[in-house]
């Protein structure tokens, strides 16, 4: 597979290659927003990260970035001035498969923009990066982030019992959503 663009530019947003200098902009978006990816975010901190952890993160995914092992991008407003939520396609399935998550920033949710994000990423995994299938997986009582795979035409192509664990550490299921190369070329999704 080839390297996707480190920043890509849709109508209402910017995705853009998580780097250092975007830190006050993230701690911002992910400090208004702990309560609700404390409910479905394993990786969510218990309260406001320090700035030098923030830093640190965004440079070390840029790293993974620039190095091929895993693509996370910043979901930014047209201005690149606010930090709308994160998503990215990540390395995570067999080869030639990748997997997109996404989270919004609270006070944007509801405005469509996982989808549009997701909808960009999908394009981007089989047109320019050369993926032969796209997964998006979530939590199957996590209603908001379902409908959006639904929305793009991906298939549920299974629910796996309790395994993962959630962020409160009880045991909990992962729906499965797929998007192959052949299926989306016949459907025209576009950005």
């Amino acid at each position: 597979m080839r390297m996707p663009p480190t920043r890509i530019v849709a109508d209402r947003f910017v995705l853009l290659c998580w780097r250092e200098d975007a830190a006050v902009l993230l701690k911002k978006a992910v400090d208004s927003s702990l309560a609700e990816l404390q409910q479905w975010m394993k990786w969510a901190p218990p309260g406001p990260e320090k700035l030098d952890a923030v830093r640190a993160r965004l440079a070390k995914r840029h790293e993974d970035f620039v190095e091929g092992r895993d693509f996370f991008y910043l979901i930014l407003d047209p201005a690149e001035q606010i930090v709308l939520g994160s998503t990215g396609l990540h390395p995570r399935a067999e080869p030639g498969a990748l997997e997109i998550g996404y989270w919004i920033r609270t006070d944007q949710t509801g405005r469509g923009l996982a989808t549009g994000a997701a909808r960009v990423l999908t394009r981007t995994a089989f047109e320019l990066v050369g993926a032969r299938r796209v997964e998006i997986r979530c939590h199957p009582q996590n209603l908001a982030s379902a409908a959006v795979p639904r929305r793009l035409g991906y298939d549920l192509r299974e629910v796996i019992d309790q395994d993962a664990m959630s962020p409160q550490g009880e045991p909990r299921d992962t729906m499965v959503w797929e998007m192959t190369a052949d299926r989306f070329g016949g459907l025209g999704v576009g950005a």
